[in-house]
């Protein structure tokens, strides 16, 4: 009996009331042809809505109260500190476990949430924006092969903010790049490896492009690059799904809870140095380009620094604890604070 393949690529933060008016006039020709003859509508995601823990829902099973995750962060209220989760937090199976109890070859290729890799039968290539550029792949030496062959690392290293107008085409091409590499390093695994079920996901599609574009022209570039390896692919496969984790819209309002709950007398918070570094011009955005003069950066990052070094300096506008949980906790005054919040949107 002939094996039966399936393809899964996942699209974060896709959804159709973005890329609608794309398939009517004729910009994404694959998927308009995919949902002429499928099966196609919208999901509800999980509470909340989020990249992290939403791709692990989808694998497991399970909502983010089983898996006891719930977003980027986890608040530690008692040792007052905030753990970035990762792949081992999750203490669950996953679909490509179940479809190796039988047999079956599965290769996982820039999924968020999946760093460090586990052991499968097939192959695991973790993807940004939470895995390192090191330790990313399953099985090990198949690291340097990509490296050597595409430069393929899980997440671009842009040279600034988005927000910064100097480095927001560095940005731009760097996201696209990476979407274009996911799917390059997936094809490339797809014939040599030969796996029954492949599983693709592209973050980078979603962060940061449709995060600050939305349905500009750079966020409907990257789709047609998209639309066009669905096309180089779909005929591989017996069954093809896309999905999403979530999806998007544009914002009209920004609530800074922290800021709300010290105006209110909940939260009191102490003024750290990096606070300081940023009333003297050395913001987030200077230091990083001190340090990439300094040839440190790349450094800072692999024994993971970097970032931590941003959470403790605010910005070009000054935001720090407003809006980012990790760092407010560096700045309360636990003794008479009585509610903290975690940027969740």
């Amino acid at each position: 009996m002939r094996e039966i393949t399936m393809l899964v690529i996942g699209l974060d933060g896709a959804c159709w009331s973005l890329i609608n008016p794309w398939i009517k006039d004729g910009s994404l020709p694959n998927i308009r042809k995919l949902r002429e003859y499928s099966v196609w509508g919208d999901l509800y995601s999980c509470i909340p809505p989020v990249t992290c823990p939403a791709w692990k829902c989808y694998s497991t099973g399970k909502n983010p109260g089983k898996l006891g995750v719930f977003w980027w962060e986890h608040l530690d209220l008692e040792k007052r500190r905030s753990i970035i989760p990762n792949s081992r937090m999750f203490d669950s199976r996953e679909i490509w476990d179940y479809l190796n109890d039988y047999g079956i070859k599965t290769g996982i290729v820039g999924m968020p949430t999946t760093y460090p890799p586990k052991r499968v039968y097939g192959f695991m290539v973790c993807g940004g924006p939470d895995a390192n550029d090191t330790g990313f792949t399953y099985p090990s030496e198949l690291e340097n092969e990509l490296k050597e062959k595409f430069g393929y690392r899980p997440h671009p290293d842009y040279l600034g903010s988005i927000m910064d107008p100097k480095y927001r085409d560095d940005v731009i091409t760097k996201a696209i790049e990476q979407i274009k590499v996911t799917f390059e390093v997936a094809k490339y695994l797809y014939e040599k490896e030969k796996p029954q079920f492949l599983q693709i996901v592209t973050y980078h599609i979603n962060g940061p492009l449709q995060h600050f574009f939305y349905d500009g022209e750079e966020t409907k570039k990257a789709w047609r690059i998209v639309d066009g390896y669905i096309g180089d692919l779909r005929d591989k496969f017996d069954y093809v799904i896309l999905l999403s984790d979530h999806g998007t819209t544009p914002m009209i309002k920004h609530f800074y809870i922290n800021v709300w709950l010290e105006k209110e007398g909940y939260l009191h918070r102490h003024k750290i140095l990096g606070e300081y570094l940023a009333d003297i011009g050395l913001n987030r955005d200077a230091i990083s380009s001190i340090l990439r003069k300094l040839k440190l950066h790349n450094l800072l990052k692999k024994i993971n620094i970097i970032q931590e070094i941003y959470r403790l300096i605010p910005d070009r506008d000054k935001s720090f604890g407003e809006k980012d949980g990790l760092s407010i906790l560096k700045k309360i005054d636990w003794k008479k604070t009585k509610v903290v919040g975690l940027p969740q949107g």
